[in-house]
Parts: structure tokens; C-alpha cells; sequence
């Protein structure tokens, strides 16, 4: 039983609204006022519902802003640092907050220069292919044999 129920059902004790009821109204009567009480009691739910969607709409709205605000483009420069050979950047479940993922970065970088790559100008992404192998003493993607 709900705190609405049971209040109603003690209130309608403490007025006698149920023997009231009894005396004074017909059967008909009666249909009509249960009619009504679940007319205005579906518009109350619909209502309350409307409500919680729109507190639903609002949290998401809320998310969708936090998620948008979080690090697309540390991510993105940390892809990008990836593709070099031998990198020591860890993946993305593994970076779980800003300050790590900053500090992946900064490492991935130090990485990236040590090897000696550049930097590319107007959007180029440097070829990874041709990059010394340690292992083996040999360049990759090429071949000595002409």
C-alpha cells in the first residue's frame, strides 16, 4: 500500500466519506465518481510522466556535454602517435583519466623524436614502413636486392 492509499483510506475513516457515499449516492452515481477519479488519475500519471522524460531528456543532455568535453582530441593525438614502431603508449581502456592520458602522450612524443621522425606539414602522415628494424639490421619496406 502506498503513503497515497494509505492516507486517502484513513482520511475517508476519519470523514466517514464511505458511509456518507452510501446514504446519499446512487449506483450510478457512484460509476460516474470512479470515472472521473480515473480520468483526472490517468492525465495525473501522464503528466508524471511527461515530467520524468523530460528529467531523462535533461540528464542525458547533461552526459552527452560532459562525454563531449572529455579528451576526443587527446585521443585522437594518441592514435596518431600509435602508428609509430615500438611506441609505449598503452591503449585507451588502460588511460582512463586526462592527467594519464597527458602523460602517455607526452612519452609517446619523446618516442616519436627520439626515433628521429618529423614532424608533418599540411596533414601528411609520415610512412612507418620505412623505419629501422633493430631486430633484423635491416630497413623495412625495402630491399637491397635490385
Amino acid at each position: 500500500m502506498t503513503e497515497e492509499t494509505y492516507n486517502a483510506s484513513t482520511m475517508s475513516k476519519m470523514n466517514e466519506s464511505l458511509e456518507w457515499m452510501e446514504e446519499n449516492c446512487t449506483p450510478e452515481d457512484r460509476i460516474s465518481l470512479r470515472r472521473k477519479r480515473r480520468k483526472i488519475q490517468a492525465e495525473y500519471n501522464a503528466e508524471v510522466v511527461r515530467k520524468k522524460k523530460d528529467q531523462d531528456a535533461i540528464k542525458k543532455m547533461k552526459k552527452d556535454a560532459v562525454t563531449a568535453k572529455k579528451t576526443p582530441k587527446l585521443d585522437l593525438q594518441l592514435d596518431w602517435y600509435r602508428q609509430a614502431p615500438g611506441h609505449s603508449i598503452p591503449k585507451k581502456n588502460a588511460l582512463g583519466k586526462k592527467t594519464l592520458k597527458i602523460e602517455a602522450l607526452k612519452l609517446g612524443i619523446q618516442h616519436f623524436q627520439a626515433q628521429g621522425f618529423f614532424y608533418p606539414s599540411n596533414g601528411e602522415v609520415p610512412d612507418f614502413s620505412m623505419i629501422q628494424n633493430e631486430a633484423a639490421g635491416e630497413v623495412e619496406g625495402c630491399s637491397d636486392r635490385e
